[in-house]
């Protein structure tokens, strides 16, 4: 999974992810558009992370 967040910089552009292809993220919109971006993605070559939260929320709450 693969999940692209993009922010314009300076003024309002019509920006949006036109594709996910190989790796590669091809965004469209605005001619010679100047954008943040960042990227979230799950690897596929390791077990999925289990993440414990609640646990550990509950232990800061019996410590306090």
């Amino acid at each position: 999974t693969i999940t692209v967040n993009i922010t314009p910089i300076g003024y309002i552009q019509n920006l949006y992810i036109e594709d996910i292809k190989d790796n590669k993220v091809y965004v469209a919109g605005t001619v010679n558009a100047k954008f943040f971006y960042t990227v979230f993605a799950e690897r596929k070559d390791v077990d999925k992370l289990v993440v414990e939260q609640w646990q550990f929320f509950m232990e800061l709450n019996q410590n306090s």
